[in-house]
């Protein structure tokens, strides 16, 4: 299925943290396997992003480091799991805009983001891209926003869920261009991207890596 991509794009910075700020490592480390954990669903750009730092990190540290996705929540379910985990660099969490948007989104997550956390290294900056399904009747960005205020609330758009980069970035734009979409939340990118694809849903910002084949097969919208 080809998608339609807009010249909207945002960028999401993504870093590693791992649990508590003492984090003391021995002369040993590593001396077992590195869970990496990604709170989003396998498929996504944080997906595909911790599993080829995941790859080399086994090399140069001669030590397996497994990919663990915990998706769901806002990314709350698998940073949860990292701040509750023994602050001993074994358990590596992959963070993203969500872990900055949440506290002020939340006021009762189950952890402190600026104690229960240290961080590691910025890792990666990564642009996203406003996509519509093709059976939208749309050719720009422009006939995307004229359609959009002629229906008001009709045209739906999927997100990784309320504090996501691609939830912040199509709430930016519907805040800048004054017009009304529902919104459909889910676990992740990835699923929301495959239902997009399958026409369920009809608009989302995405990020580049899991959506680049589908737009190299499809065309851009001027």
């Amino acid at each position: 299925m080809k998608l339609r991509a807009g010249v909207v794009t945002c960028a999401s910075a993504f870093m590693l943290t791992v649990c508590g700020s003492t984090t003391v490592f021995s002369q040993a480390y590593p001396s077992k396997v590195i869970r990496f954990i990604v709170p989003h669903a396998a498929g996504g750009a944080n997906d595909i992003i911790a599993r080829v730092l995941a790859q080399k990190l086994s090399e140069n540290l001669g030590q397996q480091v497994i990919v663990d996705n915990r998706a769901g929540g806002s990314a709350i379910i698998g940073s949860a799991l990292v701040a509750k985990s023994d602050p001993d660099g074994y358990t590596i969490l992959l963070a993203n805009v969500p872990h900055v948007a949440n506290p002020v989104l939340h006021s009762n997550l189950p952890y402190d983001t600026l104690k229960d956390f240290a961080s590691i290294t910025l890792i990666a900056r990564m642009p996203s891209v406003l996509i519509v399904h093709p059976s939208l009747p749309v050719k720009s960005v422009g006939g995307l926003i004229a359609l959009a205020k002629s229906k008001p609330g009709q045209i739906n758009y999927a997100s990784a869920g309320i504090g996501s980069s691609i939830y912040l970035t199509m709430a930016l734009f519907i805040h800048r261009t004054g017009v009304e979409m529902f919104h459909v939340p889910y676990k992740s990118g990835a699923p929301a991207l495959r239902d997009l694809i399958a026409g369920q849903v009809s608009a989302q910002f995405v990020t580049v890596p899991p959506v680049l084949p589908h737009l190299k097969a499809g065309k851009r919208i001027e």
